[in-house]
């Protein structure tokens, strides 16, 4: 778990296993900032890059717009793929020329007949 210098010596530390370190590396910035003498070990050298951090974390993550164009581009690549192979089977000679393309392979269900309902009796 422990991949930087500063990350085990804070992890010696808190364990017991060593001396309490002067300065550290900021988490955020890569600064180095002095360490207090009483207390948990920092990970940050102020709120400023701890509040940096945290705004990354929430909003650094693909959210719905992310994923909506992520969609949008696997629907274009497929509306490419789609045309290359349909003119490879015109080229072929396997379908005609003027058959129109098919856009997708399930048909679409039938819309329900609406019809106009007569407004009650009073009576």
């Amino acid at each position: 778990m422990a991949t930087t210098r500063d990350q085990t010596r804070r992890y010696n530390f808190e364990m017991g296993w060593g001396p309490r370190p002067k300065t550290l590396r900021c988490v955020g910035c890569k600064k180095r900032f002095p360490v207090p003498r009483r207390g948990r070990l920092p990970s940050f050298c102020s709120g400023t890059c701890r509040q940096n951090a945290y705004v990354k974390r929430k909003y650094g993550r693909p959210g719905p717009v992310a994923a909506l164009s992520e969609d949008l581009g696997h629907a274009r690549v497929r509306a490419f793929i789609r045309k290359e192979i349909w003119n490879v089977l015109v080229a072929a000679g396997w379908v005609d020329p003027l058959a129109p393309v098919p856009r997708d392979s399930e048909p679409k269900r039938p819309r329900p007949k609406l019809v106009v309902v007569p407004p009650p009796d009073d009576s």
